[in-house]
């Protein structure tokens, strides 16, 4: 899965997850982007062992 994909899949879901702890539609919004941000660096790392199954790696 490439990163375009796990981003037009999961941003939804990663923002929806961050309104639900902050309630603050801007603050959520800049939690998703640290979230892809923090994706975004490490793949490099990623083996490709694992997989992404309901936004959950196992």
């Amino acid at each position: 899965m490439t990163f375009d994909e796990i981003y037009k899949n999961y941003w939804d879901k990663v923002f929806r997850i961050s309104m639900g702890y902050v309630n603050d539609h801007d603050w959520a919004k800049d939690i998703a982007q640290d979230t892809f941000v923090a994706i975004w660096n490490q793949l490099p790392k990623f083996r490709g062992e694992a997989a992404v199954v309901h936004g959950y790696s196992v």
